[in-house]
């Protein structure tokens, strides 16, 4: 059982960080308009577990059911496949008139989004863009002004670096997050009921293992931050209650120094 929870929580960590990832991409291909074809939380070999697009205003929905392909095979007349000349079949985009109007691809201009149930990542297929969810097939066409590979350089750039962006700049906001919620937050001096740990310079001013420090020049100790901090290595008395009786430990100012000696 606590393997499994581990697993999840693995999955779920990289789940939320590639979708962060993605949606870097995804957001800056729309600033400079350029089309998204997909955003897939999951990878959908065949078969996606839920898919939903815009079209004509309104969201429609897909639950399991079978990808349909972008691109289709290179006849000749004679109805055989075309091939290249490394011999291999050619592929070309299908031509959206053709399809029926209830065909989800035949509406390339809105994107589809959706989750696949092999949860190894995701992916953000960017129109124009050649990565591991296209092939060079898929750019056999003029480019268009709505694809990736028909923007400035500048563009292009900011695009391909919007993933590791936006991970750097959730990542700063997270721990802004935590830092303010924890930063008032301290161990109160009350819990520490096995004492301290006396490492060498410690005992050489008096303490030992297992003292409880009570008072610092005659002020009760709330946080045990303060009963670690260095400032009591520059002069202080501290009260330390040690098998159950109190007794005062005399910390001359310049014991910093001679600490260092």
């Amino acid at each position: 059982m606590t393997a499994f929870i581990m697993a999840a929580q693995l999955i779920l960590g990289l789940s939320i960080l590639v979708l962060v990832h993605e949606f870097g991409h995804f957001i800056t291909a729309r600033i400079f308009g350029i089309r998204v074809n997909k955003f897939y939380i999951f990878f959908n070999p065949k078969v996606s577990l839920i898919k939903c697009k815009k079209i004509d205003g309104k969201l429609h929905w897909k639950f399991f059911s079978k990808n349909l392909p972008d691109m289709e095979l290179v006849v000749d007349e004679a109805g055989k496949p075309v091939l290249d000349a490394k011999g291999k079949k050619q592929y070309k985009p299908i031509d959206v008139s053709t399809l029926n109007d209830s065909d989800w691809r035949k509406h390339p201009e809105h994107t589809e989004y959706g989750m696949g149930w092999l949860p190894l990542g995701g992916y953000c297929q960017i129109a124009g863009m050649i990565d591991e969810t296209q092939s060079i097939d898929n750019l056999a066409s003029e480019p268009q002004p709505w694809e990736f590979r028909s923007k400035p350089a500048w563009q292009r750039l900011i695009v391909v670096s919007g993933g590791v962006i936006i991970n750097l700049i959730v990542g700063v906001l997270l721990f802004a997050l935590i830092l303010g919620a924890y930063e008032k937050q301290y161990l109160p001096n009350q819990a520490v009921v096995d004492g301290i740990y006396a490492y060498e310079p410690a005992r050489t001013l008096g303490f030992q293992s297992g003292d409880k420090i009570v008072n610092i020049d005659g002020k009760p100790v709330e946080r045990f931050q303060d009963a670690s901090s260095a400032k009591i290595f520059f002069g202080a008395i501290v009260t330390v209650e040690r098998e159950g009786k109190l007794m005062d430990i005399v910390i001359a100012e310049n014991a910093y120094n001679l600490l260092l000696c």
